[in-house]
């Protein structure tokens, strides 16, 4: 009661110390390890003591206190016992606090048998009964556990999405912020047999929030700028929850925050010192994408009004080393060309280069492929990686390398490259070299299919040309079945109104230019 202030109406931590050795003289074991963390801690009036401390944990674990046995434990584990650290010991006293109904013990004791630490071979089934334990005995960390590891499948034999799902409620009730955040997700997905629930999300997802889990506001942030909570795109709502992220300690919280201030979204106001600051911040708090990002202001003159390369290296080098691959790749790009105040270094451009291509940036690849001086099939491996690490340039180059001796590879390859530019909503040149290969093997349906795709996305090419362009009629691109399709396609959107004649003529440019609000040259 003096601890707590319910005594004087102010806590007395010194009285509340000699209540606590009477109680410890008087063969109260709670009183001994209550007296035990004054001593640790330095706190009531005395000075940290270890030494005492640990004989005083030890007095109460004897006489029964499980809490005072796991407390022992951790002492040993942290070396405040022996002056080294002893994995062993502490395993034992977490094994005599698990015993005798610790929480805390079990759930020590069953994160080193997941991880196989302090001597203990891994063991999940042991882990998972452990966690259970600790978890019926009101233990939210290891509820939250046990429901991470039935969502993965590891040491039961119930293990389920149903399972985590009522560990992580558990979890969520004891004010767990993990188990929250986790069950919100499960909402927020729609999860193997869950349906995707955004009031349930949302709800799950602010408790977390609430309870300070960063990542649950980030979380939250991203369902609102992408329209998972409310069916439209919310910004300022996710600048909210970006906010309470970076307030939090969640350094990629900062980052989105600072993205938001330099582009004016959310309804902010632009305001460069403003994210240069939320940058610079995340950036001290270890989030390397932050220090690119950083990088990139410092390099177009954003934060002090005038270019500033060597800072921008300065970032770009913390990134990279961060293990951020833009960093590595913009550094690569200093050396390459000279910037920076580096002189050209083709080697060490290709060093970065091929450290970000190895992290799977497929951009960095294709560099490298650029630099490569051996070879062809060098230059190839590249362009080959480039595009399964998602860089469609890198597919269209790898497509255009091997269309002579591997025309299966070259569409395989091209396919691809479209692929990833409709996923990301923006037809380029792996789609225009696509519609191109259609039209050569006289597949017009599809080829008419893939321009209507670069019509609806404001483009009129093919291959960076303009749709119409400097061909007469007659040839291929503008065969007289591929216009029919055309023609097909741009009725049924309602922009063609003519003769389905296959005669690329007026109308079908009109046709074309109305849809993807472009300018398509005439006739030469």
């Amino acid at each position: 009661m003096y601890s707590e202030g319910e005594v004087t109406g102010e806590e007395d931590e010194a009285s509340a110390v000699t209540y606590y050795q009477r109680a410890c003289d008087g063969g109260e074991m709670p009183g001994c390890r209550n007296l035990a963390w004054r001593y640790k801690n330095g706190e009531g009036g005395l000075s940290v003591d270890l030494s005492k401390a640990a004989d005083l944990f030890g007095q109460a674990c004897e006489g029964g206190n499980a809490s005072a046995c796991n407390n022992l434990g951790v002492m040993y584990a942290d070396g405040e016992v022996t002056g080294e650290e002893d994995e062993t010991s502490a395993v034992t006293y977490y094994q005599r606090a698990c015993d005798g109904d610790g929480a805390w013990g079990c759930d020590n004791l069953a994160g080193h048998f997941y991880e196989g630490t302090a001597g203990l071979q891994s063991d999940k089934t042991k882990a998972a009964e452990l966690f259970r334990k600790a978890c019926s005995l009101a233990h939210a960390n290891a509820c939250t556990w046990y429901g991470y590891m039935a969502e993965r499948g590891e040491g039961m034999a119930d293990a389920s999405i149903e399972t985590a799902a009522e560990f992580y409620e558990k979890a969520c009730e004891l004010n767990d912020s993990a188990g929250c955040r986790n069950l919100g997700i499960f909402y927020l997905d729609g999860r193997d047999g869950f349906l995707a629930d955004p009031e349930k999300a949302t709800q799950y997802l602010n408790k977390s929030c609430d309870l300070q889990n960063g990542d649950a506001c980030n979380i939250l942030g991203g369902a609102y700028a992408n329209g998972e909570v409310t069916g439209a795109e919310d910004e300022a709502t996710a600048v909210t929850y970006y906010q309470r992220a970076c307030d939090s300690g969640k350094m990629s919280g900062c980052g989105y925050l600072a993205w938001r201030y330099k582009n004016g979204e959310g309804g902010l106001s632009v305001d460069l010192a403003k994210a240069a600051d939320l940058y610079g911040q995340a950036c001290q708090g270890g989030n390397a994408g932050a220090c690119n990002s950083l990088g990139v202001m410092y390099a177009e003159g954003e934060v002090t009004g005038e270019e500033d390369e060597t800072s921008a290296v300065t970032y770009y080098e913390r990134a990279c080393d961060g293990g951020e691959m833009w960093g590595c790749s913009n550094l690569a790009w200093y050396y390459e060309n000279g910037a920076g105040g580096f002189e050209v270094n083709l080697g060490k451009a290709a060093d970065f280069y091929k450290r970000a291509c190895e992290s799977q940036y497929g951009k960095a690849c294709r560099q490298l492929a650029y630099l490569s001086t051996s070879e062809e099939s060098e230059t190839l491996l590249y362009y080959k990686k480039a595009c399964e690490f998602e860089d469609t340039i890198g597919c269209v180059l790898y497509s255009d390398l091997v269309q002579f001796e591997n025309p299966a590879e070259r569409r395989e390859y091209m396919e691809r490259g479209c692929d990833l530019e409709r996923n990301a909503h923006r037809p380029g040149y792996a789609c225009e070299g696509l519609a191109s290969l259609e039209l050569v093997e006289k597949n017009y349906l599809e080829a008419a299919s893939i321009s209507m795709e670069h019509f609806k996305a404001g483009s009129s090419g093919i291959y960076g040309q303009n749709y119409v362009h400097f061909e007469p009629p007659g040839s291929v691109a503008i065969h007289p079945d591929h216009t029919r399709y055309l023609q097909q396609a741009l009725k049924a959107e309602g922009y063609y109104s003519g003769k389905i004649d296959g005669d690329f003529g007026p109308k079908t440019m009109s046709a074309i230019e109305a849809l993807c609000q472009c300018q398509a040259a005439a006739f030469h």
